[in-house]
């Protein structure tokens, strides 16, 4: 049989696929291995490890929310419930929590009242200049002789001016128990001036009179609270005072009688009652009428911050809260609060005496700051001597609240009972962190 020329070469392709070792056969279009280069793998969980892991994690955000929730509950109850608490008693006391006065004042209000007289009167300092003010309202004219937070009270010397000005007014207002001697220098007349002198309304003797006639001066302010009261029978204060600022074996007084409640309470009495005289004796029936408004309104506002003084006492009964001071500034309030003082007696007699306390004192009220028996320390940065200092470093050290308050009205407070109330709102804000 004759071949076929053509057979052999009837499919080149495949021969030459088959039989050419050179050129190995393309497998860029296999399907499938196209498809396992450009879908890799991935690694599968095992969907026993994957509940475990959701069950981990949600057990650890659980318990991070209970955490969360147990400390924000601390913080709440001891700081910011507190806070809350102090920033209500301060807008019921019509004052800011940052001590400054609101306009829902009435005492700063002075747009309705009526005057048909001056009211000309001077004060020794500006804690009762402003007590002053706020009964006379624009009936008064006040003048406080030191009236700066940056004045050295203690060791204040008038000048010819400041004589004057107390010789020339027509009532006088001095804090007496020694703490403005300086005041006698003006030889006040009480037979034509009206003198009210604070230590002798609440009977303390020593230096309690700028005039060379305590008997007239004492008699005119008893006299003046008694009359008052017959007047105004209809209205009495619930809360009492046991504060006893000297005694029969002549031990120091404590002569920062703004800070004694029962003080202010006096001294406003008195204060409104000299008014009251004052305007009759000129019949001048608007003054009068607008003094009587006027010291309503203070007594109103005074009762709030003293029942508020009653409620934070009662709280802290079972507390056992203590304190130190530098020196005896506003032990009274605190007393009022239910706070005890542990400042060693020796070390409070020097200070108010304006002597050196022993070393053995210094170091026994270090020791008690140091081993936090006292629960906060009051500071006067008026008189922020060494020891001040060294009492104030200890505190630090043991993270003892520190409370610091001055002896003359700070600038940012225009009456007394607004500076009462945020001084007791500092109080109880330390109670709370000491507690």
């Amino acid at each position: 049989m004759e071949r076929n020329p053509d057979s052999t070469n009837a499919h080149p392709e495949h021969t030459n696929a088959s039989t050419d070792t050179n050129h190995p056969v393309s497998t860029t279009n296999t399907p499938a291995t196209q498809q396992d280069h450009a879908q890799p793998r991935t690694p599968q969980y095992r969907p026993q490890s994957q509940r475990t892991t959701r069950i981990t994690i949600i057990t650890l955000c659980v318990v991070l929310a209970l955490i969360a929730a147990v400390v924000g509950w601390s913080v709440y109850t001891n700081r910011i419930k507190p806070a809350l608490s102090a920033h209500e008693t301060a807008l019921s006391n019509n004052t800011g929590t940052n001590g400054n006065q609101q306009n829902t004042n009435p005492l700063l209000d002075t747009s309705n009242d009526q005057c048909d007289t001056q009211l000309q009167v001077v004060a020794s300092v500006n804690q009762w200049g402003s007590l002053a003010q706020s009964i006379g309202g624009k009936c008064a004219t006040v003048t406080s002789i030191i009236a700066s937070t940056s004045v050295e009270p203690h060791d204040y010397e008038p000048t010819p001016a400041d004589l004057a000005k107390l010789q020339q007014a027509d009532i006088v207002i001095l804090n007496g128990a020694g703490y403005d001697p300086w005041a006698t220098k003006a030889q006040l007349d009480s037979t034509r001036q009206h003198i009210i002198t604070v230590g002798s309304l609440v009977g303390i003797d020593q230096n309690d009179s700028a005039t060379g006639n305590t008997n007239d001066s004492d008699s005119e302010s008893t006299s003046s609270d008694t009359q008052h009261d017959e007047h105004t029978s209809e209205h009495t204060h619930t809360h009492t005072h046991t504060h006893a600022h000297t005694d029969s074996n002549g031990n120091s007084i404590n002569p920062h009688l703004w800070f004694d409640l029962e003080a202010v309470d006096q001294a406003a009495h008195a204060i409104e009652h000299t008014y009251a005289q004052v305007a009759a004796a000129q019949h001048s029936t608007s003054t009068s009428a607008t003094i009587t408004k006027r010291f309503q309104q203070w007594d109103s506002q005074y009762d709030v911050l003293t029942k508020h003084v009653a409620q934070l006492k009662a709280q802290n009964a079972n507390k056992k809260l203590s304190f130190i001071s530098t020196e005896s500034i506003i032990d009274d309030i605190l007393t009022d609060l239910g706070i005890t003082n542990i400042t060693p007696e020796s070390y409070t007699n020097a200070m108010n005496n304006d002597a050196e306390p022993s070393p053995s004192d210094l170091q026994h009220a270090l020791d008690l700051l140091n081993s936090k028996q006292a629960t906060m320390l009051i500071v006067n940065p008026q008189e922020l001597n060494n020891y001040a200092q060294r009492l104030q470093q200890a505190s630090q050290q043991a993270n003892i609240p520190i409370i610091e308050v001055s002896e003359q009205l700070p600038e940012n407070q225009s009456d007394l009972l607004t500076w009462l109330s945020t001084i007791v709102n500092k109080v109880e804000q330390a109670s709370h962190t000491a507690s």
